[in-house]
């Protein structure tokens, strides 16, 4: 039996994924990347500019979840069509309480190697969860170089994260310079050090929808 760690090993795929594919609960959409020098062979699109820049910026979420118009029914597709959506109203979604010890300990054990800790003053960035929509804190003892920004930046908009899962792999560049917490699971709320920290947008805990800066909301208030 292939895991998923297992496929995720094999670099090839893992590149082609990361720049082709586009992966929900319910679908998963393979595409053209746009790149006339694509080493797997992409041809031109067939398909207008606009509604492929449109299709690859709705990354990760390229349907939107169900979502209950009342207890007995659901909201129609075309309500749903290019808005936020979560987890809460699939039928199978069960969320989580608590992560594991394994991944609890990785945790301590990154800390220890890497002084870097989960506060606010090390929040550098957020990355979001590719099943569960929910955005996570990406956390870096010191401020990152704008090389290392940059770098980040990339990881970032190409990898397919999903929570509980390492950002930067051993051997790749910012490995022990930056991370995200492993004790995180799908179905658990955004970590306080997100809201505390003040650098990103207001989201609601659970749903992950808003978008007000703290700075915004201070200026209208």
């Amino acid at each position: 039996m292939t895991t998923k760690g297992e496929l995720a090993k094999c670099e090839a795929l893992t590149r082609f994924t990361n720049k082709h594919c586009q992966f929900s609960k319910y679908l998963v959409v393979v595409h053209k990347c746009n790149d006339m020098s694509c080493e797997f062979g992409c041809g031109p699109l067939r398909m207008p500019q606009e509604a492929y820049k449109k299709m690859v910026s709705n990354r990760p979420q390229v349907i939107p979840l169900p979502m209950r118009a009342s207890p007995e029914k659901f909201q129609k597709y075309k309500d749903l069509k290019e808005t936020a959506t979560s987890e809460r109203d699939r039928p199978s979604y069960k969320p989580a309480t608590d992560a594991s010890r394994a991944a609890k300990q990785k945790d301590k054990k990154t800390q220890q190697e890497t002084s870097i800790t989960y506060h606010a003053k090390s929040a550098r960035a957020t990355i979001k969860c590719s099943e569960c929509d929910k955005l996570r804190v990406v956390f870096s003892k010191e401020r990152l170089t704008r090389n290392q920004q940059r770098i980040l930046d990339v990881v970032i908009e190409e990898r397919i994260y999903v929570c509980g899962e390492e950002l930067i792999s051993a051997g790749e560049p910012l490995y022990e310079i930056t991370c995200v917490r492993r004790a995180l699971v799908c179905g658990m709320p955004i970590e306080k050090a997100y809201f505390s920290s003040r650098k990103f947008a207001l989201v609601c805990t659970w749903c992950a929808t808003g978008g007000m800066t703290i700075k915004q909301k201070h200026l209208i208030s």
